[in-house]
């Protein structure tokens, strides 16, 4: 006979399903990790695309690059997915026993784990890279972070509480599908872009349509680029097979000026035909004025599409060099939509990057598709005008890894990562700052010679870039009509003179740029007259017209036209002088030569002969024919040229009247701007009250390295 149950005896339970056994849950921990990890890190990287594209909202003008933010949002999810995917899977295998061996309890305490490890770093990484570096900013993103982790496990740990476990896992696998499927998107959007593998990436050189007969323009500025580093121009390195091979159609100037060394006089003399004096823009001013008109706006009254494409902040409305492009982009705010935290991460540890799609440009493979889509949308039957500002040739001389194999052994390529920004803060900030004002023995020579080598990479880069243009007009049969400008605005100095960076005084360094020409129906040949970048102008209104022009500045003149006899022509370069917050720093120290740096100077030159005079009364004569690197002082063994020269400069500025911007101070900039020429080692607010140094200025230096950067 049974005996009846006892009524207290346990009776099985419904809801709940016993822990699987031991060999089971390595296979459920794994699962349970590759969920999370596709299902956080697309919401992480939804967010940070997101917040970008947000943010830069108002400047997408012609509707909103899905493209490129479904790519950027890919290239978020697929790193955040590799990266802390291992992570969870070993805190998984860590809490499989006790407690946490249920499914639904573990995977609770893993949903909380992964977002308390996941924000903190994302979001404070994310204000970094804004800029936002307050501590009490970094604080408050980093417990926001952690609170967020704590908030996300009670909440799954309370809800799988009232599910059985079948349910938690059909609804994890829902989660999983429908961000797996975003990935995918996400994926299929980053492989077809820019942003997978910059150093690979090609444009189809071929636009639909017919190619009607037009005076086509298309204007390359390379910021920043020196002559002299060019293989065209001889250097040793080859850093342009690609227009080397090109030497049969284009014509090479051997000595070109330009009027000012930076951004905006330089530009502004290109697009306006006048020189610094003229148009006034330069500091403090940063501003053209309206009634200076540009080439673009010339162009456009001609029934010309003309388009901007600009890798340089400073080239914008903020300075209304844009003004007369109907269709401008600002190309740092679609460089953006690639950027996000762990890539920020890799820059900031010096880490060079493991996989390509970390591995980026400074915007050139972008601006190369967006250029190419404008065209292939234009109506064929308007001629075009496309002006493209590329910026790998400007610290920190961003390219990508294959760039730089090209000049650099693997230990230099590694250390060249490293030196980006871990080893002495933001590099191209220190470049301009403690290098050029504080002294240079913190850098190694074997340190120097990698950044040089690097910039030299970056030209190899651009080289590739600009032939890929090329490549597009000739496949799509439009360089039989198209006027092709190949230029800088200013150069670099790299070293010389105790300098680095382009923002003192008026060396060859920096005065001496390149100008290639591509003209239908001419052939290649070199060309050792004196030019100016003011002469762009005229000559691109002279192929418009299709007769000669003469240029708005004193003594310009199309380069299209033959020099003729006019050998006496002088080339003048004006440097203002310090901005504001720099000069407080150089004031501070008694070195003679750095605060000679600040001072303002002027340069006239003759193609041979230049004599340079600081607005102190510091005066240098060089024979640039003997002593190309203006090592010698010829001021008193040569006093007639002196002479010569300081009577041009003195009639020049007698006939020239001085001309000061409307705009006198320059105006507040916004946040985006302000972030992009910090990044690039500009000081935003000149204007503004500042006595404290740079952060990147203001770290401990570490000792030197070994001579050969190890």
């Amino acid at each position: 006979m049974t005996t009846p149950a006892s009524p207290t005896t346990p009776q099985p339970a419904t809801d709940r399903e016993a822990p699987p056994p031991a060999g089971r849950q390595p296979v459920g921990i794994l699962r349970e990790a590759l969920a999370l990890g596709l299902i956080g890190g697309g919401l992480l990287a939804a967010i940070e695309t997101g917040g970008v594209a947000l943010v830069s909202a108002r400047h997408f003008t012609e509707g909103w690059p899905w493209g490129l933010i479904l790519a950027g949002f890919g290239k978020a999810a697929l790193t955040h997915l590799l990266f802390w995917t291992p992570l969870l899977l070993l805190l998984g295998l860590l809490l499989c026993r006790g407690r946490y061996a249920s499914g639904p309890e573990r995977l609770a305490l893993l949903t909380g784990l992964y977002f308390a490890m996941t924000l903190p770093v994302v979001l404070m990484a994310d204000l970094l890279m804004l800029n936002r570096d307050a501590p009490w900013q970094l604080a408050l993103a980093g417990l926001g972070g952690l609170l967020f982790g704590l908030l996300a496990w009670f909440v799954q740990s309370r809800t799988t509480r009232r599910m059985s476990p079948r349910l938690v896992r059909a609804a994890l696998v829902t989660k999983t599908v429908v961000f797996g499927a975003a990935l995918l998107v996400g994926l299929v959007s980053l492989v077809g872009s820019p942003f997978w593998n910059p150093g690979a990436y090609r444009i189809a050189t071929h636009l639909p349509g017919p190619a009607a007969a037009q005076r086509n323009i298309l204007w390359i500025v390379l910021d920043t680029v020196r002559a002299d580093r060019l293989g065209i121009y001889g250097h040793e390195r080859a850093t342009t097979p690609a227009l080397a091979a090109r030497a049969d159609r284009l014509q090479v100037f051997e000595r070109v000026v330009t009027p000012g060394i930076w951004t905006v006089p330089g530009h502004a003399s290109m697009f306006t035909g006048l020189s610094t004096r003229e148009h006034g823009a330069d500091l403090p001013g940063r501003w053209l004025d309206d009634e200076k008109t540009t080439i673009a706006e010339r162009l456009t009254g001609m029934g010309y599409a003309t388009a901007g494409f600009t890798n340089n902040p400073w080239v914008s409305p903020h300075t209304n060099l844009s003004r007369g492009m109907t269709y401008y982009l600002g190309l740092n705010h679609y460089r953006h939509l690639g950027r996000f935290s762990l890539e920020f991460l890799c820059d900031w540890f010096g880490i060079a990057p493991p996989v390509p799609w970390l591995d980026g440009d400074y915007g050139a493979a972008a601006t190369n598709l967006l250029v190419r889509d404008w065209l292939a949308a234009r109506s064929p039957e308007q001629p075009f005008f496309v002006f493209v500002n590329y910026m790998e040739g400007h610290a920190p001389y961003r390219v990508p890894r294959t760039s730089r194999a090209r000049f650099m052994d693997d230990r230099q390529v590694a250390r060249s990562y490293a030196l980006r920004k871990s080893l002495y803060g933001e590099i191209a900030d220190v470049l301009h700052y403690t290098f050029n004002i504080e002294g240079a023995d913190f850098l190694s020579a074997g340190d120097r010679e990698i950044l040089s080598r690097q910039y030299d990479a970056g030209i190899r880069y651009l080289d590739m870039r600009v032939a890929e243009l090329l490549d597009l007009l000739d496949d799509s049969g439009l360089t039989d009509d198209t006027l092709v400008i190949i230029t800088a605005d200013h150069g670099e100095y790299l070293d010389e003179h105790g300098m680095w960076g382009h923002t003192f005084l008026a060396y060859e360094g920096v005065t001496r740029v390149p100008l290639l020409l591509q003209v239908p129906g001419q052939p290649g040949r070199r060309r050792m007259e004196l030019a100016r970048l003011a002469d762009l102008f005229p000559t691109v209104l002279h192929f418009a017209a299709g007769r000669p022009q003469t240029g708005p500045g004193a003594g310009t003149r199309s380069l299209l036209d033959e020099p003729g006899a006019d050998t006496g022509r002088l080339a003048i370069t004006r440097w203002s002088g310090a901005e504001p917050r720099l000069q407080k720093r150089i004031d501070r120290l008694d070195d003679p030569e750095v605060r000679h740096r600040g001072t303002g100077q002027t340069a006239i030159q003759d193609g041979r002969w230049k004599l340079m005079v600081s607005d102190a009364g510091r005066r240098e004569l060089y024979d640039l024919e003997r002593d190309p690197a203006e090592r010698v002082n010829l001021l008193t063994s040569v006093p007639d040229e002196a002479a010569r020269l300081a009577e041009a400069l003195a009639d020049w500025e007698r006939r020239v009247p001085l001309y000061r911007s409307q705009r006198a101070r320059p105006g507040k900039q916004d946040a985006d701007l302000l972030r992009d020429l910090e990044a690039l080692g500009y000081a935003g607010g000149d204007d503004e009250e500042d006595d404290d140094p740079p952060p990147a200025a203001s770290q401990p230096r570490p000792a030197p390295r070994d001579e050969d950067g190890g």
